[in-house]
């Protein structure tokens, strides 16, 4: 030292005999071995703990983002602030942010601290995280994607007798990102509690260990006794017991004998032990194995019948449509065929007055059969997007007052009138005239076959909401069912007080919806309260222009 000055050196006695020294050796491996296990077991459990914490966190976020799809495409910021308090509720969750596709923030809940710099939630199209964020708080984040639309039925071609279906590929967009915030506090309270106790038992395991040296040291003088203490706790099933080997005289060789077989008792134990856990892992999988084909069982069992439905819906629809078209054509060919024998028959005797009879309702017969051909192929091109629609400026209220005056004589054979109040506001949209024109041809002629004669007046009614017009016609016919009000704009089908005395193919209300969605609107049915029904067209007065227009 610097200063002179000398230190007792600590002297320690000398290990007399071999089980001594290999008491004290063992003990420092022990040691050694139980703080490198303690260590490996903190950090082991940290790292689960850390993992546990981002794949919670990581499932959270791919989970909003999932079931945000629908509420970040509509706008709808309750729904996305309702997920958000949702997701704050879950465990260690800080806070919950929307994001639309340019970063802007949607909905939010909880604080979000503020860090150095707030990271960019449209960086890139895959999950992030974690992001520390202030020290005790980690974000991570997660895109919202959507795809595009999918065919919503088979679209039929006519031109060369076959059906061909369209598809369109599914298109993946990125429009918006959810971030959700993980308090790290539980975690560094996981990491103490952890150190603490690796730090216990080590310190317990050490001070055994030193004891047991000890022990071990004073035990070469009592080496039989030991035998004897060590072979009752064999006897009591302690299989940890180890007799030190003090000599090399017969009493050591015993000594040694009987710590082999006390190891080889202890590896057998652990062995069965080790195949015991084995077989109990294995039973747990294969009853997982089970249960889990017994759920997808029951899954297929529930799309087989729901498929079975289908197929039955389709059959039954597939029946009623031939049973229709077969008596809607050979109604109009059985006149064609009839007058023209008539006609054939007494050309050269009957008058021309008859004559004249036989050729008009051959005429009107024939109109019948093409305007039905004409239906058929008019459906078959506003699926096949065939149809093109020429978008101009009109006024829908001019449109209407044409339609109630064209009608107005239909109406009044059957002692009926078509009343179209006046409409004071802005009337005026972008629509393609002829196909809307088709589309209230439609409505009041069912709304005038369906009224009884002499009835109250069929009005039809406009009505502007913010860029959306309206037009309703309103009957008080026979009404519909409310279980019918989405099926009518069905191909092929009729309200069930319809199927019969009224006629028709079902294929007016089928062809009005795929023109109105040609015009980016809508059309629906409603039952009036005091009888009749509603049948009401909403398009927007400027939609975006396009050159051609697909009815799909």
């Amino acid at each position: 030292m610097s200063d002179g000055s000398i230190r007792p050196r600590l002297t320690f006695p000398r290990p007399r005999g071999v089980a001594v020294r290999m008491g004290l050796i063992t003990s420092a491996l022990v040691v050694a071995a139980c703080i490198a296990l303690s260590l490996l077991s903190v950090r082991r459990d940290f790292y689960n703990i850390q993992r546990n914490v981002v794949d919670r966190a990581q499932t959270v976020s791919l989970f909003l983002a999932r079931e945000s799809e629908l509420n970040v495409l509509s706008g709808n910021i309750e729904g996305l602030t309702e997920m958000a308090h949702l997701a704050h509720t879950q465990q260690d969750v800080v806070y919950c942010r929307f994001f639309d596709e340019h970063g802007a923030l949607l909905a939010a809940t909880g604080e979000r601290p503020s860090g150095p710099l707030d990271p960019d939630p449209t960086a890139d199209d895959h999950a992030a995280g974690p992001i520390e964020v202030a020290g005790m708080v980690w974000e991570f984040q997660a895109p919202i994607f959507t795809t595009g639309t999918r065919p919503q039925r088979e679209e039929i071609e006519f031109f060369d007798g076959s059906a061909q279906p369209r598809h369109s590929n599914n298109l993946r967009k990125r429009i918006g990102t959810v971030a959700i915030g993980m308090a790290l506090a539980p975690l560094q309270e996981h990491r103490r509690r952890a150190f603490v106790t690796a730090a216990a038992l080590t310190a317990l395991v050490v001070l055994a260990a030193v004891i047991s040296a000890w022990f071990l040291a004073r035990a070469f003088t009592r080496p039989l006794g030991e035998l004897a203490s060590a072979a009752d706790a064999i006897a009591r099933g302690d299989l940890d017991t180890v007799v030190s080997e003090t000599s090399r005289d017969e009493i050591g060789l015993v000594a040694k004998s009987f710590n082999a077989m006390v190891g080889s008792l202890a590896t057998a134990r652990q062995t069965i032990q080790l195949h015991n856990e084995v077989l109990e892992v294995t039973v747990q999988q294969r009853t997982k194995e089970l249960e889990d084909a017994l759920v997808v069982r029951d899954r297929f069992a529930a799309d087989l019948a729901a498929a079975k439905d289908v197929a039955e819906a389709a059959n039954h629809a597939k029946s009623e449509f031939l049973a229709n078209m077969s008596h809607e054509l050979r109604t109009p060919l059985h006149g064609i065929l009839s007058y023209a024998r008539f006609g054939l028959k007494e050309s050269r005797t009957a008058s021309p007055d008859e004559l004249h009879d036989y050729f008009q309702n051959v005429e009107e017969s024939g109109a019948t059969l093409l305007g039905l051909l004409n239906d058929l192929l008019d459906l078959a091109k506003l699926e096949a997007g065939k149809m093109c629609f020429e978008l101009a400026g009109h006024d829908l209220h001019l449109l209407a007052l044409s339609a109630a005056e064209t009608f107005g004589a239909f109406a009044a054979e059957k002692g009926l009138t078509i009343e179209c109040p006046e409409f004071l506001g802005d009337s005026t949209a972008i629509f393609d005239r002829a196909k809307m024109s088709q589309v209230l041809s439609n409505l009041l002629s069912n709304a005038i076959k369906f009224t009884p004669a002499g009835g109250p007046p069929i009005v039809i009614a406009v009505e502007r909401h913010d860029d959306l017009v309206r037009i309703s016609v309103r009957d008080h016919g026979i009404g519909i069912p409310e279980k019918d009000l989405d099926a009518v704009f069905d191909k092929f089908v009729q309200s069930s007080k319809t199927k019969s005395g009224a006629g028709g193919t079902g294929l007016g209300l089928a062809i009005c919806r795929e023109i109105v969605a040609g015009h980016h609107g809508r059309i629906w049915a409603e039952s009036a309260p005091d009888g009749g029904a509603v049948i009401t067209v909403e398009i927007p007065a400027d939609p975006t222009p396009v050159e051609q227009v697909s009815a799909v």
